[in-house]
């Protein structure tokens, strides 16, 4: 009997082993699929697509209308990919296109290879076309003037009468006026060099008066507009025509649905960055419908550059570039959110600057993430009197919460390289990661 009692419990403790086995398989089989749920339901949640390579044409919708986008991070050689192929979407659409940036070189070698001569003009140090007067009135001349002012001249309403006696008087020379023309004008002389063409019959005394008189109600903010010219001029000379039948300037552009691609060389060159973008604001409020493509250029250069950014326009496509525009809004938020929500397309390179990288994760956003803790408890027990072995008493307790996460972690932006991006389609709400 005793050997019949022992030979049942050995049976039975097999088959409770094999049991138990079996058991723990398909308690991780389940545990398996959990987790390969919960990774599903993660990704979802997570909302980014991700995919191994994409070219730019694909991303930005190639035969859709380019809508306002933004570029951050990356080297030049990165972003001028997409700017290059931005800026060949605009002009085959008939968009007039100015492009304005701090020594991208490449972005000039890869366009004129892509855009036919005839369409495009380059303004740099080695291509001086630059007539910022070509093709203006004397009172476009005048308001261009005015508004480049920074409040450090502090130059008073008058001064446009001064501006216009001096336009005046270029013209009834039968001369254009240019800024050169403007920078060696010789204001203490202009009342005598008035008189001497009215003595020589040039023009009538009625004439003479009317530029005299002019001239004198500006007179009081003479100094404060000479010092503006000058100043103007320092910063634009390298980039002025020297031929006259090469001169070329942002109105004669957008006139002719051409592209222009002019380079600041510096960001310390607010004025000549300043008058640029007036220029261009001056042809939004003609009417005109214009492409207008910065990049590396920085707020701190001037205001101008500050409403452009945050001043949203039906007949203005904004594309702002940089390798951190967090650092071209000088940090401001208000800009900075406010250039993000006006945005159809966010382009996302790497960044090396911690603060940057929190601020785009920030940005991006947060979703709920579902973590699970796990946690065990052992003993051990004897069974029926048919156990032979103690047996084991195993829980095992699994909890899960809710966390809030960054969609994408400062530090997934911090250590991109060369070629990866995190694109945000506004038109279908996606965010992509992939390559290019």
């Amino acid at each position: 009997m005793g050997w019949f009692l022992l030979i049942m419990k050995m049976i039975f403790s097999f088959f409770a082993l094999i049991w138990n086995g079996f058991a723990k398989i398909i308690n991780g089989i389940i545990s398996l699929i959990n987790k390969n749920t919960r990774k599903k339901i993660d990704r979802i949640n997570r909302g980014v697509i991700e995919q191994k390579h994409n070219s730019v044409d694909e991303l930005i919708n190639s035969g859709s209308s380019i809508n306002n986008t933004l570029i951050s991070g990356g080297n030049i050689r990165e972003r001028s990919q997409w700017l290059s192929e931005l800026i060949i979407k605009t002009h085959s659409q008939g968009i007039p296109t100015v492009v304005i940036h701090e020594n991208n070189d490449y972005l000039k070698s890869t366009l004129a290879s892509k855009i036919t001569a005839n369409s495009v003009a380059f303004i740099d140090t080695n291509s001086p076309q630059l007539e910022p007067f070509l093709n203006c009135s004397t009172k476009e001349i005048t308001k261009l003037l005015v508004e480049t002012a920074t409040a450090d001249y502090d130059i008073k309403n008058n001064a446009r009468y001064y501006i216009e006696g001096m336009c005046d008087y270029l013209r009834v020379k039968k001369l254009q006026p240019t800024l050169r023309m403007f920078y060696k004008c010789p204001h203490g002389q202009l009342f005598d060099f008035i008189d001497d063409l009215i003595n020589n019959g040039k023009i009538t005394d009625t004439q003479g008066q009317a530029i005299k008189s002019k001239l004198m109600m500006g007179q009081s903010e003479q100094f404060k507009v000479e010092s503006l010219i000058s100043d103007l001029y320092d910063q634009a000379e390298p980039l002025l025509a020297r031929n006259p039948k090469l001169r070329k300037n942002i109105v004669k552009a957008v006139n002719n649905n051409k592209v222009i691609v002019i380079n600041i060389s510096s960001n310390a060159n607010a004025l000549l960055i300043g008058m640029l973008l007036v220029q261009v604001r001056n042809e939004l409020r003609k009417g005109k419908e214009l492409a207008l493509i910065t990049d590396n250029l920085s707020c701190s250069s001037t205001e101008v550059l500050k409403k452009c950014f945050v001043e949203k326009s039906t007949r203005c496509k904004l594309v702002a570039s940089g390798d951190d525009i967090l650092s071209s809004c000088e940090g401001d938020d208000k800009v900075f959110s406010t250039l993000v929500g006006n945005s159809d397309n966010i382009i996302i390179l790497s960044h090396s600057s911690g603060a940057t990288s929190s601020k785009w994760a920030e940005t991006i956003g947060y979703y709920n993430k579902e973590e699970a803790s796990t946690s065990y408890s052992k003993g051990s027990m004897r069974h029926s009197p048919f156990s032979l072995f103690p047996g084991k008493n195993n829980t095992t307790t699994t909890n899960y919460n809710i966390k809030r996460e960054y969609i994408v972690k400062p530090e997934q932006i911090n250590r991109m390289v060369n070629g990866e991006v995190y694109f945000y389609r506004n038109a279908d709400n996606k965010l992509f990661h992939t390559f290019v």
